[in-house]
């Protein structure tokens, strides 16, 4: 049934083609991952044959949530193709443009977040820990449902900091020295927290969405379709060579490198065991065991295990779906954002429904703790099987209207949300990053400064006047 679900994958692809969709836009972002995932557990380097990926029932229900985004995406097909034939062309060295107000708002904000930031790495010396121990402090913390106003400042002043990581490629375009050295540090600091938590999620969201901000300004600067083959060519054939070899490395050291820093031992052996307890029926390929041997790649179970994070959600997803009643819980959005249920439950003195659900998975989960079972599941959580098919055909129509806004008023605050947007749909076959509170607090101080700026502008106006 894998076979097919990628030959669906590859047809709704067509589909978007036959509109004119590009290559930067939602759909197209969306399904190449779900096409990843599926081609990885098919012909990566674990097995599934033993585990049931799907049944009928998850595998149409999947089917449909995922051709209901896409629907969502084509539904804004002219406006989208009309901005797209009338776009103005990008110039980074001139377009990028901030008030004197925003810029004292985004140093104050960074700076401070930049300052807590070192006074942890330097002062309270929690990088010398090590990586388990960092992590379980992280769990202990985050269960602990306690208010910390250290905290709550990290989370009102972090997403400042992660639109001037993200804005780097653009920003460091620009001559202002401040900025270039306050996005600098934002990327260091953002992702030394992520490793100070024992974690590497923050990272890679960092890393990804700095790649899609960076090739959605590539998109604004090209004028002619955006058609993979035009990438291929405006990039040339040694650079994406090159890149490709980048891309592999990086993938490496965080599927492999980092995971067994995480793990004294991730021998073949060790790694089948462990998929035991993560994924029962998932077996290492004998091909694993023969590198290992003859001592071809450093750490080759450990790049196995560590993609099971991409392969791993889809049967995950099929597992919740049938052998679990959270499709049931109807929670409303309370799980996909969960800082305004965590907030309102420091009045009250009680657990947020968050953590409450979130530990209510660990008991029922045979997949381990913190398990990726799809962006689909989680929004089941809130809106159950049929909301979640509703919910995906908005998903799908905003994250176009965004692309369209993020275009047509090519400001950063707008360029950033699309970019961690993308990011978002990307990783939505592995979890929904809703509910990661760095993601949602950033794409909602993006939606606020788009609409305030114009009302800062004219009171500025007045004042001048």
């Amino acid at each position: 049934m894998v076979y097919i679900f990628i030959i669906f994958i590859v047809s709704f692809y067509l589909l978007l083609d036959y509109f004119n969709f590009s290559i930067i836009e939602p759909g197209k972002i969306s399904l190449i991952m779900w096409f990843i995932s599926a081609v990885i557990i098919e012909f990566g380097l674990l097995d599934y044959s033993n585990i049931e990926i799907f049944t009928l029932n998850s595998f149409l229900i999947l089917i449909i949530a995922i051709f209901s985004f896409v629907i969502g995406s084509i539904s804004l097909r002219t406006q989208s193709n009309r901005v797209k034939m009338n776009r103005v062309i990008f110039d980074t060295a001139n377009s990028f443009k901030i008030s004197s107000i925003f810029l004292m708002i985004f140093t104050i904000f960074s700076s401070i977040y930049i300052l807590m930031i070192f006074y942890d790495l330097l002062i309270n010396q929690k990088f010398n820990l090590t990586i388990l121990s960092l992590k379980q402090l992280y769990w202990d913390d985050y269960y602990s449902a306690s208010f910390s106003m250290k905290k709550t400042i990290i989370s009102l002043v972090r997403p400042f900091s992660f639109i001037l990581a993200v804005g780097f490629p653009l920003i460091i375009k620009n001559k202002n020295k401040l900025l270039i050295l306050l996005s600098s540090l934002s990327i260091f600091c953002i992702s030394m927290e992520d490793m100070m938590k024992g974690k590497r999620g923050v990272a890679v969201l960092i890393l990804l969405t700095i790649f899609f901000f960076n090739y959605l300004i590539k998109f604004l600067r090209n004028k002619n379709k955006f058609t993979f083959k035009k990438i291929v060519h405006d990039i040339g054939k040694y650079r994406l060579f090159r890149n490709f070899i980048f891309f592999i490395l990086i993938f490496y050291i965080v599927f492999g490198l980092f995971p067994a820093m995480k793990n004294v031992d991730l021998s073949s052996k060790t790694v089948d065991r462990w998929l035991g307890y993560i994924t029962p029926g998932v077996i290492v390929k004998p091909i694993v065991f023969y590198v290992e041997e003859k001592s071809i790649i450093p750490n080759i179970a450990a790049f196995a295990f560590g993609m099971q994070y991409i392969s791993n959600p889809i049967p995950t997803y099929t597992y919740f779906f049938e052998e679990t009643d959270v499709k049931d819980w109807y929670l409303f959005g309370s799980y996909n954002l969960p800082q305004f249920n965590r907030l309102f439950s420091q009045f009250n003195n009680k657990q947020s429904a968050f953590l409450d659900r979130r530990l209510e998975i660990e008991s029922i989960s045979i997949y381990g703790n913190n398990p990726f079972k799809t962006g689909i599941i989680d929004f089941m959580i809130d809106f159950s099987v049929f909301g979640t098919i509703i919910a995906m055909f908005f998903f799908g129509r905003l994250s176009q209207k965004l692309f369209i806004l993020a275009i047509s008023k090519q400001s950063l605050e707008l360029m950033v949300a699309y970019s961690l947007l993308l990011s978002a749909i990307f990783s939505f076959p592995l979890f929904s990053s809703f509910y990661m509170g760095i993601f949602s607090n950033t794409l909602i101080v993006c939606i606020l400064i788009y609409f305030i700026k114009p009302l800062l502008s004219k009171e500025g106006y007045k004042n001048a006047s």
